[in-house]
């Protein structure tokens, strides 16, 4: 999978249903590095990774045209949610894809 960009459908009142998943639990083997880009132009704006297997602890608070790489926990599961409706959030994975959680 490449570069994903996805638009937030909802603020922070609703994280859990409505956030972002940027990275699934245990879709890398050994390790994995995570890309997460806020594509909104006003640096107030922000964006927040959270780890959602983790009861929601925060990881990252970014904001407008920042970005941030990370090594992640290849069995926690992360999001993304905004401050704004319709902000754009740009995503990457990089890892070894586990073998048992590919389609074919």
């Amino acid at each position: 999978m490449g570069t994903v960009r996805s638009s937030i459908t909802v603020s922070s009142c609703d994280v859990l249903a409505t956030a972002i998943t940027v990275y699934k639990a245990d879709d890398k083997t050994t390790s994995a590095y995570l890309y997460v880009k806020n594509m909104d132009p006003e640096l107030e704006n922000y964006l927040y990774l959270i780890n959602t297997t983790d009861s929601n602890g925060a990881v990252a608070k970014i904001g407008g045209g920042e970005f941030c790489f990370i090594p992640v926990f290849v069995s926690k599961t992360y999001k993304v949610y905004g401050t704004l409706v319709d902000q754009m959030v740009e995503y990457l994975v990089f890892g070894q894809d586990n073998p048992a959680n590919t389609l074919g």
